[in-house]
């Protein structure tokens, strides 16, 4: 198991290392070699084609070897796919063989006059099966017959073909070459096409692998760079302020814009136009990536210079707390690093100790409706019928009791003016003074008479920058006010939108107000224009949400009220669901915690932690600190000829 991880997140240049050292890429046990190729059977069982020990397997529990003395012709291999009807096929460096059943053939010797040098292997839709050799490529159709096809006409001098990708959709075979040309063939005479000529690339050296992204672009993984087919031209993908040897050998695509790559440097995450790369071990003789695969479970399999590691997807961990799990309402976290929970009880976590606040004597069926941390950071919260409990210092307080028929209360804030307000369930909004409690102007019909909040349940309230109080209601038409300077304004919403209850709000940095709403998705108000994520325009399973939380460097998420957690950033919404661990819960409270972790405050599934491989880190370590302002975080030059040495503090100044 691995006690650290690096990451360089580029633009500027950085090499970050995690201060807490969490674990991402757990070391697995299988093998000591360098792994050229992954692949899945039907079953989940992960192979790995080894350089020097033979071809393993790995079921999530037991593993397996097969070497010579299995019926390997070597155990010096670079690939290994799966054919459609389940037999593998291997690579090796001198010869192609297949597992047929229990044994291995060797079905290169099928092959007269062809020179025994096979790469790596690439399968299309159909089940044909194409293999990269000297001076041209074997296929194989999904019976399994061979045929080897000479391009040796295509180049003076020898070479070999190391890579391949079926482009079916253009009936193109692209092939990658050791001399460094890009050359596209016809996918069913295996002629150069006339109209798509041979590219010379050799400037980047040696092609080593060849894909499509989603956008359907073409890839190009080279030893001094990784190149992206945008219309006529090519795109570098490798940032100059790299100087350290590049050799992209592995190509993977994942989610929509996101591309994986296998390079000396480590794993190389390209997601949305940005570059971070994974420097997944301390030592540096297992930096080298050679192979990326994702699993069908999400999981993300590196082969490395030194045996295989993986990067675990996203998943949620229960944290046990000191209170009753079934009904947990909100969640978040206050000036001092203490984590709040609250629901049929209130605890608060700090310094990883949990302990529970005693509030005294109150109505067998009150609980906790909403938590909020003060401008002065005073922990305020509002219970159903029990009021308002105020926590400060380790002592806590009542107010008097709010002025409600039911005592039924929903959402809590304390304005920087000092006005805390509270809202009621149909009886609008109620303010506390300090010294006593006293109406909205505008608002509230128990003290002056029929006002716009008349017959509201308030479920949320949000202090934006200019001091407007946001106020989200019931309603059957509009629930949006803004209260400024003792007026109470109403707020119209989106066009052809019957505006839905709104349960939270927050307000972005630019200004844009954020709403989670009981029926109508998400909604964003910004200078009188509206933007409405939901079922309609985004494909939500659900347009009933409860919960926000935002953060410039982690984008926004939405809680939902039986249909998980949604994660919106660089324009993508992602949904958390069952198959990341979530179960189709209500998620009534988001917050993060000190450590940067984002924790959920479920509806009978108890107190969530998100748990996510790919967190930032803490501390940030670079060879040229002139060009990095990363405010308060701590910057380290790196002191010697080798930035991917392992980390010694007497390497480092400040």
């Amino acid at each position: 198991m691995l006690s650290t991880s690096f990451l360089w997140a580029l633009d500027p240049p950085s090499l970050t290392q995690n201060k807490q050292r969490r674990v991402r890429f757990p070391l697995m046990e299988i093998c000591d070699a360098p792994i050229l190729g992954i692949t899945e059977d039907t079953d989940g069982k992960l192979w790995f084609a080894s350089w020097g020990e033979g071809l393993y397997w790995y079921d999530g529990i037991h593993k397996g070897r097969f070497t010579y003395e299995d019926g390997l012709t070597g155990q010096f291999l670079r690939d290994c796919q799966f054919g459609p009807n389940g037999n593998l096929w291997i690579t090796v460096d001198n010869s192609l063989m297949q597992r047929v059943g229990d044994r291995f053939l060797v079905r290169s010797d099928e092959l007269e006059d062809v020179p025994k040098d096979f790469f790596w292997m690439e399968l299309d839709s159909k089940g044909n099966l194409y293999v990269g050799a000297k001076d041209g490529i074997v296929a194989a159709d999904p019976q399994g017959g061979l045929v080897y096809h000479s391009l040796g006409q295509i180049f003076p001098a020898s070479s070999y073909v190391y890579c391949l990708f079926a482009d079916e959709s253009r009936g193109i075979l692209w092939t990658g070459w050791a001399n460094g040309f890009l050359v596209a063939l016809d996918l069913k005479s295996f002629k150069p096409l006339s109209e798509v000529p041979p590219e010379d690339l050799s400037r980047y050296g040696s092609i080593l692998d060849l894909t499509l992204d989603t956008e359907g672009d073409l890839w190009v993984a080279a030893e001094e760079n990784t190149l992206v087919r945008q219309g006529d031209s090519w795109k570098e993908i490798r940032p100059q302020e790299i100087k350290e040897v590049w050799r992209c050998q592995s190509l993977c695509p994942h989610s929509k814009g996101r591309m994986l790559m296998g390079l000396a440097l480590g794993m190389g995450d390209y997601d949305q136009g940005k570059l971070t790369i994974f420097d997944h071990n301390r030592q540096l003789s297992q930096d080298r990536v050679y192979s990326v695969y994702a699993s069908r479970s999400d999981t993300i399999w590196l082969g490395t210079q030194s045996g295989v590691t993986c990067l675990m997807p996203p998943y949620f961990e229960r944290e046990d707390i000191p209170i009753s799990t079934n009904r947990l309402m909100d969640t978040d976290l206050d000036r001092e690093g203490r984590l709040w929970v609250g629901g049929d009880g209130l605890c608060y976590r700090q310094g990883g100790v949990w302990s529970r606040v005693e509030v005294g004597d109150i109505p067998s069926k009150s609980y906790l409706s909403k938590i909020t941390i003060t401008p002065e950071g005073r922990v305020l919260t509002v219970w159903n019928y029990a009021g308002v409990y105020i926590w400060e210092n380790g002592e806590g307080r009542w107010l008097p009791a709010p002025p409600h028929p039911d005592q039924a209360f929903s959402a809590v804030i304390e304005t920087s003016d000092g006005m805390i307000w509270v809202g009621t369930y149909e009886e609008g909004v109620i303010g506390w003074n300090g010294q006593e409690w006293i109406p909205m102007p505008g608002g509230d019909r128990e003290f002056q008479g029929q006002g716009q909040l008349d017959g509201r349940s308030v479920h949320s309230f949000c202090e934006s920058r200019d001091g407007s109080l946001w106020i989200g209601s019931t309603g059957s038409e509009e629930s949006l006010f803004r209260y400024s300077k003792g007026e109470l304004e109403l707020i119209r919403g989106p066009i052809d939108l019957t505006f839905p209850e709104i349960e939270e709000m927050i307000e972005e940095p630019d200004g844009t107000l954020v709403m989670a709403t009981n029926g109508g998705g998400v909604l964003e108000y910004h200078n009188g224009q509206w933007a409405v994520h939901n079922r309609e325009t985004q494909g939500f399973l659900t347009n009933r949400f409860i919960s926000l939380e935002y953060s410039e460097s982690e984008g926004l998420w939405a809680g939902t009220r039986s249909d998980g957690l949604y994660h919106y950033k660089n324009g993508v919404w992602t949904h958390f669901s069952g198959d990341d661990g979530l179960f189709k819960c209500r998620v009534d409270g988001l917050s993060w915690d000190e450590n940067g972790d984002l924790f959920l405050a479920t509806h009978l599934e108890g107190f969530l932690r998100l748990v996510r491989d790919t967190r930032p880190p803490d501390t940030f370590i670079t060879s040229t600190p002139e060009k990095v302002i990363k405010g308060e975080h701590v910057v380290l030059a790196l002191m010697g000829a080798d930035p991917w040495m392992e980390t010694q503090p007497d390497r480092l100044s400040f």
